[in-house]
């Protein structure tokens, strides 16, 4: 039997110790009361882990020493039968509930599986080469528009400079209306070009004004002391200040 139908645990009621049997035992073999009992839940967990109910000399937990007096003693108050397993009965109630629970679940994963599988395979080969043959093959709005309203040159259409007449349908009136345009879009960039030379090549204007400074001694406006030539200038307002003071630095002085 393959290891998934086994489980990697096991269902144990909780009442286990207060079950009828158990305490049979308990009265019946009080000495073996405790390595029958561990050797039974070894046998339990091994028998959910294989999927199947397992004889009690190959489910007996390696840990513990075999012993025929306990499996005799489990046979006796009913925890396993005549064959030393556990009862069919028994192991039917709990084991077979989870086994059809976990059989439920993989049908639905299964079901669900194989139908977005389908409905991949049909959008792949019906709806999508539908569609891109569509988009394909379809012209726009735009270019159905222009090939059913276009007037067709002809000799007696006014042309522009270097354009020599020809005589065909609306294409020719798209191709003539793609050229001006590309035209327009040229010029217009030739001239936003010439705009921003223009700009950058202008001589950017003076970032500290060149005051006017006398070559004499004067008296500061802004501290009261007096000022050598070449320290002081006069500010936009007309007032004497040293070149430190802060109306001067504001103005940018040197």
């Amino acid at each position: 039997m393959s290891r998934d139908d086994g489980f990697p645990h096991a269902d144990l009621d909780t009442r286990f110790f207060s079950d009828a049997k158990v305490k049979r035992l308990a009265r019946a073999h009080p000495d073996l009361l405790t390595l029958a009992i561990a050797g039974y839940v070894g046998i339990l967990t091994e028998c959910w882990g294989a999927g199947e109910r397992l004889p009690a000399i190959d489910a007996w937990p390696e840990l513990l020493p075999y012993s025929e007096e306990a499996v005799a003693a489990l046979q006796e108050v009913g925890l396993l039968d005549a064959e030393q397993r556990l009862p069919e009965r028994s192991w039917e109630s709990w084991f077979g509930p989870a086994r059809d629970r976990r059989q439920h679940f993989r049908d639905l994963g299964s079901k669900g599986g194989n139908a977005r599988v389908a409905n991949l395979q049909s959008t792949s080969t019906q709806e999508t080469p539908k569609r891109t043959v569509e988009r394909t093959l379809k012209p726009s709005t735009r270019s159905r528009q222009a090939l059913t309203s276009s007037t067709p040159l002809t000799s007696s259409t006014p042309l522009t400079d270097g354009q020599k007449p020809v005589k065909n349908d609306g294409a020719a009136a798209i191709g003539r209306g793609v050229s001006s345009k590309t035209t327009e879009t040229t010029t217009s960039l030739k001239g936003t070009l010439g705009s921003f030379q223009d700009i950058m090549a202008a001589k950017p204007p003076t970032a500290t004004p060149n005051w006017p400074r006398i070559n004499r001694v004067e008296t500061c406006s802004s501290c009261h002391r007096r000022a050598a030539p070449g320290k002081w200038h006069v500010t936009r307002t007309g007032v004497i200040v040293h070149n430190d003071c802060p109306p001067a630095i504001a103005e940018g002085a040197s």
